[in-house]
């Protein structure tokens, strides 16, 4: 297990995935932009002209929203991780060492999730098209209930990024400077945690206009998918 922990601490930089992570994010971004400045996100469907109102490429964005949210979530949750690696590659404590292997099977979890996530979001519907084509003949997952477990899995991880480094700082004897630029890092990867459990709590929240007017009532939880990502960026390039 030290060997491997090893090679990968040598075979992989945080700056590699987070160029990735922040490629994908502006990609992601980018779709998210393009509806609200050419697409009528943010006004009324019954406000909007007929051209508008029929086109495909708003139903294509978003298809491509979810599929670049997930990958740009793994890759920015695993190049903190690797940040972590780097943390605790010399675990002369016990509790750095409990949190160095716990950082190795997290990230063992993540890119399997985001990977089996990011692939379901793609093939969500057969034939393909039919994800942005809802009349067409197919079959589609329930795409309701995997947003749900989406929510859910993606706050938990969340969770554990800003957990897994208090049993080495809570360990140290003296604050130093590294410990609060740390503790910083911690307290942004709070408000990243805070934009993915808002959206939870928004999935209760009942909205029965998001199936008939989704250019107005998809505008709070796009905004906040995005300031949750962005935030992840900034905590893994701090």
């Amino acid at each position: 297990m030290e060997n491997i922990l090893a090679t990968l601490e040598k075979g992989y930089r945080p700056t590699d995935l987070l160029i990735l992570g922040l490629s994908l994010s502006i990609c992601l971004a980018g779709f998210n932009l393009d509806l609200y400045f050419r697409w009528g996100y943010g006004y009324h469907k019954d406000d909007l002209p007929p051209d508008i109102q029929k086109a495909l490429t708003p139903k294509i964005c978003f298809w491509l929203n979810q599929v670049f949210f997930k990958a740009a979530a793994g890759m920015i949750k695993l190049a903190i991780c690797t940040i972590y690696m780097n943390i605790f590659s010399k675990p002369v404590l016990l509790s750095t060492r409990i949190a160095r292997y716990a950082n190795f099977d997290l990230m063992g979890v993540i890119v399997a999730y985001y990977t089996g996530g990011t692939l379901v979001s793609t093939f969500q519907c057969n034939p393909i098209r039919k994800a942005w084509q809802g009349d067409l003949d197919g079959t589609c997952i329930d795409n309701t209930k995997f947003r749900v477990a989406n929510a859910y899995i993606n706050s938990f991880k969340s969770v554990l990024l800003v957990l897994i480094p208090f049993p080495a700082l809570l360990s140290t004897g003296h604050p130093s400077k590294e410990i609060w630029q740390f503790l910083f890092l911690i307290a942004l990867g709070l408000a990243h945690t805070a934009c993915a459990v808002v959206r939870v709590v928004m999935i209760y929240v009942p909205n029965e206009g998001a199936a008939t007017d989704p250019h107005w009532y998809n505008t709070t939880p796009n905004t906040l998918a995005m300031a949750e990502i962005f935030t992840a960026v900034i905590v893994s390039a701090s």
